[in-house]
């Protein structure tokens, strides 16, 4: 049960992290307009994710298929995203107001 209980605290910080922190990140790219839209994206994914899946695995009996799916399509993104993030044009953070 404490094993749930911590995967639930990731889970919700990661989510409230990205809620709180998109459009600041995504202003410096020119794009903090957008943080609004992706977070219903996530927010309308997780919700039909959440009503959908336990079905459907529950019936097939492959939880453990689907989580084992779920930590490598997480890890790959996680994983493939560094690289990308460390590509991001350096003229970024030249539009940002410097400190006097």
């Amino acid at each position: 049960m404490w094993l749930l209980g911590g995967l639930l605290f990731v889970g919700m910080g990661e989510f409230n992290a990205v809620a709180t922190w998109l459009e600041s990140i995504l202003d410096h790219f020119g794009r903090g307009s957008a943080a609004g839209y992706l977070i219903a994206i996530m927010t309308a994914a997780g919700v039909a994710g959440a009503a959908v899946l336990p079905q459907v695995v529950a019936a097939r009996e492959r939880r453990r298929t689907l989580l084992l799916a779920a930590l490598l399509m997480l890890s790959a993104i996680a994983l493939g995203g560094v690289p990308l993030a460390l590509r991001l044009p350096a003229t970024a953070s030249a539009s940002m107001p410097q400190p006097e």
